[in-house]
């Protein structure tokens, strides 16, 4: 599980490990990464496995996921929505229930 995973979101590199990919049971990610999984993620000609989604709001998505799933950080305004349509799209229950949060004591 602790395979080194590097990942080309929109353009901008990120390297984790799978088990950080797999933190949330049961999400987009956990489901594409898993070991045991049938689903084979499509790669670059360099090896990168590509995920065609914002890389600002990634390093959100990727923070949630190495802190075991919580929240440990500040996410500006302007980004918080685009965190939220991201969060869906992964299935990260706990990060879209905080994105909701966020933007409902914004209004």
């Amino acid at each position: 599980m602790d395979d080194i995973i590097e990942l080309n979101v929109g353009g901008g590199i990120f390297v984790t490990t799978r088990g950080t990919l797999c933190a949330e049971a049961g999400s987009m990610l956990a489901a594409k990464f898993d070991e045991d999984s049938s689903f084979a993620p499509p790669t670059e000609f360099d090896g990168a496995v590509f995920l065609d989604r914002n890389p600002r709001t990634f390093e959100y998505v990727l923070d949630y996921l190495r802190n075991r799933c919580r929240v440990q950080f500040d996410v500006p305004l302007k980004l918080l929505k685009q965190l939220q349509a991201d969060a869906d799209y992964f299935g990260l229950v706990g990060l879209k229930a905080f994105c909701n949060r966020e933007i409902a004591s914004s209004d």
